[in-house]
């Protein structure tokens, strides 16, 4: 995870300083992980699924390869330094979206249903203080350093995960015993998930994402033109609304097996609806706090629904499906995000701000009322 923020945080920068490239261009860049994202989901699902326990490893010696060929070919090649950052940038958004299914994998395979919920809970606790430490870590290093070796300590601290993963992999108990690798071999995710009841599941999955990438894609102009927030003003905001994660991942890892997957996912869809009530009724001055607290409740809301549906779907699949369903979780939820941020940056130039921020809000309040058809259909026993 910290690899990943590293990489992001480098890729701006070396294009911009390094490179040359324009604002445009970077926005390219930085556009084309989550583009790669969506288009390679499901075809790497099958992949990820044959690696099995694996597979952390192997994306690990896979990304450093990249990060490594990446630097030689912008030393190699300077004038061509732009398309040579893109490629790597389509690269590595395949190797995010295969290390997340690899690791819902890894859990199945690993650890008894009845765990998985406090152990997905560990896995938000640990990515999310990742996000909060590791932007402000290696943004204040990379001020201080030459810009490339960004990637350096991207594929210094793979090394140090793929040290981990080997023993991840020297763990793995052979739990296909207790029957999660049967299933259904070669089936589409869409087949699976329509046969094993999970499409309401990810029907809310995307309605989610896709409203919150929309209230997300104009906050911060909305917090400039309307609140009157500066630039500190605005990376507070920010920074109170990734602490969700954070207390969801600590709750969940401490009490999450004690609470019905039913009742986090009820809790979680009303969480990421009620808050961004906040942020239409704030003003100049204490507005932008009360956006950052919106955004952090809705983040435990978002973290509380990811938790349980990621649970969920390891408790019911058979491990050789769960790769295939999650490739479709995957590049579902990166299409629908995106095409939300569309809407609400295109939404921006018709009408006001706040009409898009209330279009997402209203968006979001049918999370809820799709949460209650998943408990009365995909959690039968």
């Amino acid at each position: 995870m910290l690899g990943s923020i590293a990489w992001w945080l480098t890729i701006p920068i070396v294009a911009r300083e390094i490179v040359g490239s324009s604002g445009s261009e970077i926005s390219l860049l930085v556009t084309a992980m989550s583009v790669a994202g969506a288009v390679f989901g499901i075809p790497l699902s099958r992949l990820v699924t044959r690696l099995g326990t694996s597979g952390l490893w192997t994306i690990g010696v896979f990304r450093v390869v990249v990060v490594g060929v990446t630097l030689a070919l912008l030393f190699g090649f300077p004038k061509g330094g732009f398309w040579i950052l893109l490629v790597a940038s389509i690269v590595m958004g395949g190797i995010e979206v295969s290390h997340a299914m690899t690791q819902q994998i890894t859990v199945s395979l690993l650890f008894a249903r009845k765990n998985v919920v406090s152990i997905n809970g560990r896995l938000t606790l640990a990515q999310s203080l990742s996000q909060v430490v590791g932007a402000a870590g290696f943004g204040a290093v990379l001020d201080r350093i030459n810009p490339v070796f960004g990637f350096l300590i991207d594929a210094m601290l793979n090394l140090f995960g793929m040290g981990a993963a080997k023993k991840v992999k020297s763990c793995a108990r052979g739990s296909e015993s207790e029957g999660k690798g049967e299933g259904v071999g070669e089936r589409s995710g869409m087949w699976v998930i329509r046969r094993r009841g999970f499409v309401f599941l990810l029907v809310a999955a995307l309605v989610m994402r896709f409203f919150l990438n929309m209230s997300v894609a104009v906050q911060s102009a909305y917090m400039v033109t309307d609140l009157l927030a500066g630039a500190a003003q605005l990376g507070f905001a920010f920074a109170i609304g990734s602490i969700g994660g954070v207390l969801t991942g600590f709750f969940v890892s401490r009490w999450g097996e004690r609470i019905s997957l039913k009742v986090l996912m009820r809790v979680g869809s009303l969480m990421v609806a009620a808050p961004q009530l906040l942020i239409l009724i704030a003003t100049p001055g204490w507005g932008v706090l009360m956006v950052g607290v919106a955004n952090m409740f809705s983040g435990i809301g978002a973290s509380l629904f990811s938790i349980a549906s990621i649970s969920l779907r390891q408790r019911k699949l058979f491990t050789s499906e769960l790769g295939a369903v999650a490739g479709v979780f995957a590049s579902l939820g990166n299409v629908v995000g995106i095409l939300g941020s569309l809407l609400g940056a295109s939404l921006a130039f018709i009408v006001s701000l706040k009409t898009v921020l209330v279009i997402s809000v209203l968006g979001l309040a049918f999370l809820p009322v799709i949460c209650l058809r998943i408990a009365a259909m995909e959690m039968k026993n």
